[in-house]
């Protein structure tokens, strides 16, 4: 937190919401300088969403920045700002770097080469993390965090914004901030649950449906949308194969050339089969192999970091 004090502006209001019953939080307080510009708002459910939408309603200024506790801003964050002040748009994204918990710099996170906001939107990439985000704060009036989304939260974020409306959106090309990565239990990343990406899916169609009715919908948005839907039915389906075959048949639905984005589907040959008959035929082959990979990280351990 102590880069918001730097690295966003003289005239930034921090915002501090400690979420849930853990008060290590006021250790870490020791550390920050004492300022008129920082408040703290413990709240008691411990939720990422709720403690934004606190922190969103509580806070005064022309703009807004959702800043995890483990992430911070590197200087050119304030740029961003002159960025929307010179074009008078309503977000401005930057690029993120990524870094483990021992201090190794493992470059930067991958960003979406379009610049239509939906198609970034739906892609897996920095473009969802807040720390790389800045917000003209009233333009944030009409949507908030979803605190019935316990995971991949920041992806359900962007799509919600992509569903509500049109965008004015300026890229910033440098390094805006630091994503940091630890080996702490995490909900994001510890477990493949089908309930909580369908949160995600179910965004997803409602995605196409409101483009379709609202006129926004283009070929690149059915292709990126559909492309999306692969992604997670892809990574999933040895688990649920009966959910994620309903899955993948509505993004061939959406694009007939739609695949999963890995090699062996691009080839001419391949290309010309059913790419859900493919799923299942690879599904025992990918559970054997997955289960080899649990025991080699029950005995080795697992490496805790992404990349995107």
């Amino acid at each position: 937190m102590k880069s918001a004090f730097t690295h966003a502006g003289p005239e930034t209001e921090v915002i501090i919401v400690p979420n849930g019953p853990d008060k290590s939080w006021e250790r870490a307080l020791d550390s920050l300088p004492r300022s008129s510009r920082l408040t703290i708002h413990p709240i008691a459910q411990a939720h990422g969403n709720v403690a934004r939408n606190q922190g969103l309603a509580m806070a005064r200024g022309k703009y807004v920045r959702f800043l995890d506790d483990d992430d911070y801003l590197q200087p050119a964050a304030t740029d961003q700002i002159a960025l929307l002040e010179r074009s008078g748009a309503e977000f401005a994204s930057g690029l993120v770097r990524n870094e483990d918990q021992e201090g190794a710099d493992l470059g930067l996170l991958r960003f979406p080469h379009t610049r239509d906001f939906v198609c970034a939107a739906v892609e897996s990439s920095a473009f969802t993390l807040p720390v790389g985000n800045l917000f003209r704060r009233d333009s944030l009036k009409s949507v908030l965090w979803d605190p019935s989304v316990n995971r991949l939260q920041d992806n359900a974020w962007m799509l919600d914004l992509a569903i509500c409306r049109e965008w004015q959106w300026q890229h910033l090309d440098q390094v805006v901030g630091t994503w940091f990565q630890h080996d702490a239990p995490r909900t994001s990343v510890s477990k493949v649950q089908t309930q909580l990406d369908q949160q995600i899916t179910d965004r997803l169609s409602q995605l196409f449906e409101t483009l379709a009715a609202s006129g926004r919908l283009t070929a690149d948005r059915s292709k990126a949308i559909a492309d999306a839907l692969w992604r997670y039915a892809h990574g999933r389906f040895p688990h649920a194969p009966g959910h994620w075959t309903r899955i993948a048949r509505k993004a061939l639905n959406i694009s007939a050339t739609s695949r999963p984005h890995h090699p062996p589907y691009n080839l001419p040959v391949i290309r010309r089969i059913d790419p859900v008959l493919i799923e299942w035929s690879l599904v025992p082959a990918r559970l054997a192999y997955r289960t080899g990979v649990r025991w080699r990280n029950s005995l080795t351990g697992s490496d805790y970091r992404r990349r995107l």
